[in-house]
């Protein structure tokens, strides 16, 4: 039995095939498919195939428990990232970086309680009397954070393509962050978080 004995054919309007679909939601990690394709087989359950509803019934489920591995496999470096990636809830798929700065008042007071969380150092800096620090260096920690845990993608050129985090770009450096025109929440997450397709 193969992947395709089980699986809808690809989707008639744009060709895409259920497997790229599947893919394209994942951290290009095995255990990732593995969780979606598995979450597939619960809502198919008593079904002979996987149907498209069943793949999207499913990837409400796969989208909420990837977050809540994120916030597992991150929570040593990132302890306030449960509030820091609030400031993608209900946002466009596409945004560009003063849209983050539009928002980081909503994470601001939450975030100064996690003072081991790099997020929350750049808001208590900030938030000091004598601070030369502004509110630009909050949303570079923040794009940071939310870049290397792989919740964003970002272009720094319109010609460019999207750079997601991986072993070799695991950082981004404050230069790169001031020169992003473009940012992307990674497809894993829109269903959990409401992002606007």
């Amino acid at each position: 039995i193969e992947f395709s004995d089980i699986f809808p054919k690809p989707q008639k309007h744009t060709g895409v095939t259920a497997l790229d679909y599947i893919i394209k939601r994942t951290l290009l990690r095995p255990r990732d498919v593995m969780q979606f394709v598995n979450e597939c087989f619960v809502s198919a359950f008593s079904q002979q195939r996987v149907s498209w509803k069943t793949i999207s019934a499913a990837e409400s489920n796969y989208s909420e428990k990837r977050l809540k591995s994120l916030f597992e496999e991150w929570g040593s470096i990132y302890p306030g990232l449960e509030e820091t990636i609030e400031v993608l809830r209900n946002i466009p798929c596409v945004f560009t970086r003063s849209v983050i700065k539009d928002r980081i008042d909503l994470i601001i007071e939450k975030l100064i309680e996690y003072e081991n969380d790099p997020c929350g150092k750049a808001v208590e800096k900030y938030c000091q009397a004598d601070s030369n620090s502004s509110e630009s260096d909050i949303v570079v920690e923040v794009i940071n954070c939310l870049f290397r845990v792989g919740a964003i993608g970002v272009k720094t050129s319109s010609k460019s393509p999207y750079l997601w985090s991986d072993f070799d770009n695991a950082l981004l450096s404050k230069s790169s962050v001031k020169r992003i025109n473009q940012i992307k929440v990674h497809k894993m997450l829109h269903r959990t978080l409401g992002v606007e397709e």
